[in-house]
């Protein structure tokens, strides 16, 4: 139980210090929007679009691969 304290600590604290580091502007052009956000929401945006994707896709996949065994069984 300790061990998993001093995990998530150590991880909130690697997260801050990221964040402390990455905090400059930079530009961030899409299609025909361009506009300043800072380099770590950027990044969080990023991360939190692949996630999603990762997780849609996986889904979609699964349901796939089930929809083709029942119609194998069939």
């Amino acid at each position: 139980m300790k061990f998993k304290i001093y995990l998530i600590l150590f991880l909130v604290l690697l997260l801050i210090v990221f964040v402390l580091q990455n905090t400059q502007p930079v530009n961030f052009t899409f299609l025909f929007f361009s506009f300043k956000i800072t380099q770590v929401l950027l990044l969080f945006l990023t991360f939190a679009l692949g996630l999603i994707v990762g997780i849609l896709l996986t889904d979609f996949l699964k349901k796939r691969k089930d929809e083709s065994n029942s119609s194998e069984n069939n």
